[in-house]
């Protein structure tokens, strides 16, 4: 058990090719060889149609010596969405929005001013996985952009097991791809009770605060370069965001292992305190 947790810890903070941390130490013999060059994807998707997941965006993250991709979501004109562990130790965020091709964004915003990680954010089993980039004002005149709804505050602890959702993004489509997909990609999963989750990566991982899914075939699931992108259900027809893609099994993204996110209708006080807003009752 606790050499799965942290291989995977190991594979999620290497969520990009050049990213170099010392936050957990585990050597090189520890890990499997398909795991050692871990990056994120969304495995078994299909390309996304123009507009269908207007939220969605690209993340590329700079501190000066290394760079990292992961993606994240608009939740208003001047805030994005995403995990804690794709900002740690970064400062300057290039965004791109409004597209499904990945090097032409319909638009893209850089920001220089660092995050907002949850205080209680800890690297070493991703606990409170999430943080907020403030970014100038988005055009509202961009029709591929749009926000996406957070749950409302009457679904805090609502489990949502049961429910189908969608993870969208440019991250990589195998366990053998060395590049990110040049196309947005979606999947969608099934939300599922965290004890099936417990006992494959203990409580210490899957806190409350976790939401689990898995797809219907073990060749579905999103993987690292999806991290920090949104887990979308349907509210009367509406995407809500529910997840934030955080951690996949050791094993791999496509052995058929539920992949875990952080439970946003968790974490509604702390993001309105941060942005202003307002959320439903």
């Amino acid at each position: 058990m606790n050499k799965l947790i942290n291989t995977l810890i190991f594979g999620i903070i290497f969520y990009c090719s050049v990213v170099d941390t010392e936050v957990v130490q585990v050597s090189e013999s520890d890990l499997p060889l398909f795991q050692r060059k871990v990056q994120a994807r969304i495995v078994g998707g299909t390309r996304s149609g123009h507009n269908q997941f207007p939220y969605t965006v690209s993340i590329r993250a700079y501190n000066g010596s290394s760079t990292s991709f992961c993606g994240g979501s608009m939740i208003s004109s001047t805030y994005i969405l995403t995990a804690a562990h794709c900002t740690r130790g970064f400062h300057d965020f290039e965004i791109g929005l409004g597209s499904i091709v990945l090097n032409t964004p319909a638009t893209k915003i850089f920001t220089y001013g660092g995050a907002i990680e949850h205080p209680e954010f800890n690297p070493s089993n991703l606990n409170n996985d999430i943080a907020l980039i403030k970014v100038p004002i988005i055009p509202s005149n961009i029709p591929s952009v749009t926000l996406v709804l957070l749950p409302r505050y009457s679904q805090a602890e609502k489990s949502f097991v049961g429910a189908q959702a969608t993870v969208s993004g440019f991250g990589r489509t195998s366990d053998t791809s060395n590049n990110v997909s040049p196309f947005m990609e979606y999947v969608t999963l099934k939300v599922i009770h965290n004890k099936e989750c417990f006992d494959l990566y203990g409580k210490r991982i899957v806190t409350d605060n976790v939401l689990c899914a898995k797809g219907i075939d073990k060749m579905y699931n999103a993987c690292l370069g999806d991290s920090g992108g949104p887990l979308v259900a349907k509210d009367g027809g509406i995407h809500v965001q529910i997840g934030i893609v955080s951690f996949v099994s050791s094993r791999g993204c496509a052995e058929g292992d539920p992949s875990g996110y952080t439970r946003v209708s968790k974490y509604l006080k702390w993001i309105s305190s941060k942005t202003g807003i307002r959320i439903r009752d």
